[in-house]
């Protein structure tokens, strides 16, 4: 024996066979990082063993030390490792049956905080009755050299360790025969060993770890236990962890992670008799390897959750889970739960799927909160009676994770408390297979489903309710309130159910039965979306279904029923047993209808009581879809009371009953709207107008005809444009108000009738009360052409409306819409007559009947006035009361003829004089003479003005180019091509007057610009001076036009202002102009223009369009006198002929013909020229002249339908005139010319004058 007070130093020291060195005596701490060599291995008994012990109260630290060979043991003090690499083969920490050596405490410790120490043949902690403990709070420790077999013992044989690992690594195991056991005996006293885990990573990569003695004892036996509130227990694929053996263990994983995985984790070893406690407080079962397969029992302990997470590989879980805590589910991967757990925790899936399968089951008081998928399919259950599948109940369910149902019935919320999930719930099949998972609400609380999707088979709600404010959300088949056998026997069933929605959008991808088998349901939506249809699939809603009692009562949002024609809708659906009820509440939002059939009242009959159906609206919208039908009852009865809000329909898709099945409908109409979508309405529905209520039909631009009765006491409102046709035989007795569009009337109507500003009546209707016009009656309305109609009312109020006729204007007698006033009176209105295709002609007798009284009808002197103007070829119509010789004195005509009658005592009425040239003697003589307007003024001057533009625009040569040819102004120079450009402006003032029978009279002004170029200058013959080029010009005309018209008493004609024309002219042109050896000159011209224009009156405006050819020879010879500095006295001809012809148009009032012209004017004139030449080359020649003028053969006749009025425009007049043309620089040229041109001839009727001028430029190069 060898004793060393203390040890340091780096040194090496052999202990030999059978000998002792014992140190730290002194109890003092030291380092030491020497060599060790001990005699033999602790390992082989028979070998002799060199031994170490360390002693006394100081710490040994050997970092970078190596004990080697034989034992190693600390009976008092410790060791320490804290850098380094250290390696020791055998270690006891701790000896209980040493031999006394001073300081000897039996116990011993171990410190590692860095470096790393090797263990190559076992660690005893605690070993023969003495106390050992390891703490590691960092660095690594590793056991088992490669080839040699190694072992861990905390607690062995009577004694009591601990390891305690807060940080760093554990690394265990070089095969799988090597162990690690907490609590190991095989005689006397028992072991304990507990391994604390706080921190770091404990890996069992080899071997085995026994929880509790792994070998039988002749004593007492050892017990184990691992503390792990932190830190990683690692088991490796080739390891194995056994919680008890022969000895009892306990494993608290309160924190941290058990990392393993296989066929790694057993109950007890071999049934050696140990028991074993896993209790789960809030750690983490993680699978590694290979999915992980485990038989063990465990606990979870109250207050905590703990979590088993797949890590993508899965397990499957066969014995039972106790306790009152939480089980988390984590991690990708499949977790199989098969055994009848019990637990009353919650149960939380964040990842992976959650199994159960055979009699597999969880008793979840607390609830599921499901993130992941639970997967109930592979359970089997007993049923329920009545019902194929088994019953899986969850107090709650939350969470956004996946529900696998398969064929059972899963019910949630017997713990009546409120959850919510945005996951998905998988039934097996579809509804209407023989079996197919069902899901079932229960309870009292709210399930919310944002988000969620509820596939396949069924869900009921047979107590509590669903609820959708956000998200999206799915439900294949849904029944709200079930009152069958499956909801009598599922806990909490109060066999009703409720639907709140309130934002989001839930579609129903098959059915949703509200009130089903005699349960009670309810939805109420107040905002979101609710859809109903899955391309594809058919879809049903029924609310009240076979038995039940349903209602809907939407407040907000939109429901959006149907995929297809064959989808149906049903309130009150039954086919046997007690009676349905189904009831629609809207009051807000849009519940559409976009395609399939709604019926109110069993669409079906019934072997027992039928099902009834009531729609209650107070406002949003019920929109039937144009491919969808609304039906008022069925087989079973149906109200719709539309009191408020909109039902949108159109095309024929409003009827009363179905197939006559027997039920009867009432369509109640207290204060909403029926407004037309799609297409036109057809209706053939009779309805109530509620008393003390307006219900409006809005035709919405569509139109409508309903050929159902109306009654009742309550009011209607026609609105929107369109017509509405009411063609039934009407008896309700509230007003009628028609505020936009028109109202058709073809049958009877006994309300009185207001027609507002917008509105329109008309139609043939009979037996109206009074009606009061604020806008327009048109009778006759919607008739074919050249059909007629009338109206009968007792009393027509002219309220500032107007009576709208079409009347075919010609002779007496001729057809026309009629108002009829029956025994009533008419107070003043407005009448428009639209002309119905009439040439017009004289009346001579009463004229054409309008208005007719009769059973004693009477009509006030001033109670109908005609507006605008009624012409019927060139006549126009008025309005008289009563007939001529003083015959019915109550009805009105139209008339298109007045009477000048011979004074007293005078001879008879001779015929006035018709449209001719000769306006009509003033005074008239006696005589019938014709009603005439403002048009043929008016458009009588658009002829003769476009004449005198052409000729405006065309002009002589001088005003057009002035003297800028001739030789003094620089005429000679600039031969050759496109040598020389000119422009000029023009104006002149109208102030005509022409010959025809309405005298018409036009002042205004005409002008324009015109710019020509020379193409070629140059001589054609010797001693000539040739210039060829062409020209272009734009000119207006403006002009106010007065003439005769019948004057308002229809007693004479009277010259006022009959309208205004406006005429654009679009001209081109060429010219040849020759000049001779003398001076003298030849000037040829054609021209071409396109004109257009207005010609309007106070009620008519024609358009104007039309073309003219123009053509004119013009020549002068000039005469030298003595009479001034280059006097030259010039004699004048010029002769130009036109062709003008305007296409035919309608100006609102009838088609008009402006026709063609064709004449010519003539000139002679005289023009006295000087040339006076100035300084630096500048020359003046000024110039005054005279021209008589004549148009020739210049007769316009206007078309009006048939009537021709002719004009006579030819006259001769004289035109004085000045002009001057300066060469003010070799190559520009200015010129202009003032005139002013009066009638001379000895006709008053026909006159023109004015004054007139223009400036323009010529440039040579």
């Amino acid at each position: 024996m060898t004793e060393r007070p203390n040890l340091s130093g780096s040194e090496t020291i052999d202990t030999p066979a059978n000998n002792v060195l014992f140190v730290g005596t002194d109890n003092t701490s030291t380092s030491f990082s020497g060599t060790i060599n001990n005699a033999g291995v602790a390992s082989d008994p028979t070998s002799q063993q060199g031994q170490f012990v360390k002693t006394g109260g100081g710490t040994l630290t050997i970092d970078g030390a190596r004990i080697r060979g034989g034992s190693a043991f600390v009976i008092g003090g410790g060791l320490a490792a804290t850098s380094s690499d250290a390696a020791i083969d055998y270690l006891s920490l701790g000896l209980g049956n040493a031999p006394t050596l001073p300081g000897s405490t039996s116990s011993g410790t171990l410190n590692v905080s860095g470096g790393t120490l090797t263990f190559n043949s076992a660690l005893q902690v605690g070993d023969f009755g003495g106390t050992g403990t390891v703490t590691q709070t960092a660095g690594n420790v590793v056991f088992g050299m490669p080839g040699t077999p190694v072992s861990l013992n905390i607690g062995n044989q009577g004694g009591t360790g601990t390891y305690n690992l807060a940080g760093g690594t554990v690394t265990f195991g070089n095969s799988t025969t090597d162990f690690m056991t907490l609590g190991r005996n095989t005689q006397g006293n028992p072991s304990s060993g507990t391994l604390n885990l706080s921190g770091g990573t404990f890996n069992v990569a080899n071997g085995t770890l026994f929880i509790g003695s792994n070998v039988t004892s002749t004593g007492s036996q050892g017990t184990g236990t691992i503390n792990q509130t932190g830190g990683t227990l690692a088991i490796g694929s080739a390891s194995r962890l056994f919680l008890a053996a022969a000895g009892n263990g306990t494993y608290n994983l309160s924190g941290g992670t058990l990392q393993i995985g296989g066929s790694s984790l057993f109950g007890d070893f071999n049934n050696l008799g140990g028991t074993y406690a896993f209790n789960l407080g809030g750690g983490t079962i993680q699978v590694v390897g290979s999915a992980l397969s485990a038989g063990v029992n465990a606990t979870l302990v109250g207050g905590t959750t703990s979590t088993i997470d797949t890590n993508g590989m899965g397990a499957t879980w066969s014995g039972v889970l106790s306790g009152s805590g939480t089980l988390a589910k984590a991690g990708n991967g499949v977790l199989t739960l098969t055994n009848a757990n019990t637990y009353t925790g919650m149960t939380t899936i964040s990842a992976g799927t959650l199994a159960l399968t055979g009699s597999g089951s969880i008793n979840l008081t607390s609830g599921m909160l499901d993130n992941g998928t639970f997967d109930i399919s592979g359970v089997t259950s007993t049923p329920i009676p009545g019902v194929a599948t088994g019953v899986v109940p969850l107090p709650n369910l939350s969470g956004s994770g996946t529900v696998i149902d398969g064929t059972n019935i899963l019910v949630v919320g017997t713990d009546n408390t409120s959850t919510s999930f945005s996951g998905t719930i998988i039934n097996a099949g579809t509804a209407s297979d023989a079996l197919h998972g069902i899901f079932v609400k229960t309870g009292a609380g709210t399930f919310t489903i944002n988000g969620a999707r509820i596939q396949g088979g069924s869900a009921f709600v047979v107590g509590g309710g669903l609820a959708v404010s956000s998200g999206s959300t799915a439900i294949d088949y849904l029944s709200l309130g079930l009152g069958n056998t499956l909801a009598t026997q599922v806990p909490g069933s109060t066999s009703s159910g409720t639907l709140n929605v309130s934002g989001g959008t839930l579609t129903f991808n098959s059915a949703l039965q509200v009130g089903d088998f005699g349960g009670t349901g309810t939805v109420t939506q107040t905002a979101g979306n609710v859809v109903f249809g899955m391309p594809g699939t058919p879809v049903s809603l029924n609310i009240g279904n076979q038995g039940g009692t349903g209602t809907y009562n939407l407040a907000g949002g939109t429901v959006t029923f149907g995929n297809s024609t064959t989808d149906f809708m049903t309130l009150g659906r039954n086919t046997q047993g007690n009676p349905s009820s189904g009831t629609l509440n809207l009051s807000g939002g849009t519940f559409n209808v976009a395609n399939g059939t709604l019926f109110i009242g069993s669409n079906v009959t019934s072997t027992g009581s039928q099902g009834t159906g009531t729609i209650n609206q107070t406002g949003g919208t019920l929109a039937i879809g144009s491919a969808s039908r609304l039906f008022l009852a069925a087989a079973g009865n149906g109200t719709y009371n539309l009191s408020g809000g909109t039902l949108q329909i159109g095309g024929s898709s409003l009827f009363g009953d179905f197939n006559n099945l027997g039920g009867t409908y009432a369509f109640n109409l207290g204060g909403g709207t029926i407004q037309v979508v799609g297409s036109a309405l057809s209706a053939g529905v009779n309805a109530t107008l509620v008393g003390g209520t307006t219900s409006t039909i809005d035709t919405n631009g569509m139109g409508a005809t309903w050929s159902g009765v109306l009654s009742g006491s309550g009011a209607l409102a026609k609105a929107g444009n369109g017509v509405l046709t009411l063609s039934g035989q009407n008896t309700f007795t509230g007003p009628t108000n028609v505020r936009n569009g028109v109202l058709n009337l073809t049958g009877s109507l006994q309300s009185p009738v207001n027609v507002e500003a917008n509105g329109t009546l008309g139609g043939t209707g009979t037996d109206l009360n009074t009606v009061t016009n604020a806008g327009t009656v048109e009778p006759g309305f919607g008739l074919p052409a050249g059909q007629f109609g009338a109206m009968t009312v007792k009393n027509f109020v002219g309220a500032g409306g107007t009576l709208a006729l079409r009347t075919f204007l010609g002779l007496d007698g001729s057809p026309s819409d009629r108002l009829i006033i029956n025994g009533g009176s008419a107070d003043p209105s407005a009448v428009r007559i639209t002309n119905a295709g009439g040439s017009g002609g004289l009346t001579t007798g009463n004229g054409i009947l309008v208005v007719e009284t009769t059973n004693g009808g009477t009509t006030a002197s001033d109670a109908f006035s005609l507006v605008g103007e009624a012409r019927g070829g060139a006549e126009d119509y008025r309005l008289f009361r009563g007939g001529l010789n003083s015959s019915n004195p109550e009805d009105w005509f139209l008339r298109s003829s007045f009477v000048v009658p011979p004074p007293p005592g005078g001879g008879e009425e001779e015929p006035g004089t018709g449209p001719g040239t000769e306006p009509p003697p003033d005074p008239l003589p006696p005589g019938v003479y014709p009603i005439i307007g403002p048009e043929l003024a008016t458009y009588g001057v658009v002829q003769p003005v476009a004449r005198q533009m052409g000729v405006e625009m065309l002009g002589t040569l001088h005003e057009r180019i002035g003297d800028t040819l001739t030789t003094e102004s620089g005429g000679a120079g600039g031969s050759g091509w496109t040598s020389s450009a000119w422009g000029r402006v023009f104006g002149g003032q109208i102030d005509n007057r022409y010959e025809a029978y309405a005298d018409p009279r036009v002042s205004g002004g005409v002008g324009g610009v015109q710019t020509g170029l020379d193409l070629w200058r140059g001589s054609v013959w010797p001693g000539h001076r040739d210039a060829a080029g062409v020209y272009f010009a734009y000119g207006y005309g403006s002009a106010d036009v007065d003439g005769l018209v019948t004057n308002a008493a229809a007693t004479g004609y009277t010259l006022e202002h009959t309208g205004s024309m406006h005429l654009n002219a679009y001209t081109g042109g060429g010219y040849w102009t020759d000049y001779g050896p003398s001076g003298w000159y030849v000037d040829a011209v054609v021209q071409g223009t396109h004109y257009d224009g207005s010609a309007t009156t106070q009620f008519a405006n024609l358009p104007v369009r039309g073309t003219g050819f123009a053509t004119s020879l013009e020549g002068g010879y000039p005469i030298p006198l003595p009479l001034g500095p280059g006097f030259e006295l010039e004699p004048q001809a010029q002769i130009i002929w036109q062709h003008v012809s305007f296409s035919d148009a309608n100006d609102g009032l009838g088609e008009v013909s402006l026709g063609s012209t064709s004449g010519a004017s003539g000139r002679l004139g005289v023009r006295g020229k000087w040339t006076i030449e100035g300084s630096q080359g500048a020359v003046w020649q000024p110039y005054v002249r005279a021209n008589l003028w004549r148009d020739f053969n210049a007769q316009a006749t206007t078309t009006f339908a048939n009537d021709r009025v002719p004009l006579n425009v030819q006259a001769t007049r004289l035109e004085l005139a000045g002009g001057v043309t300066a060469r003010l620089k070799e190559r520009l040229n200015l010129y202009g010319q003032f005139g002013y041109q009066f009638a001379v001839s000895g006709d008053s009727n026909v006159r023109r004058s004015g004054v007139e001028g223009d400036l323009g430029a010529r440039y040579q190069w």
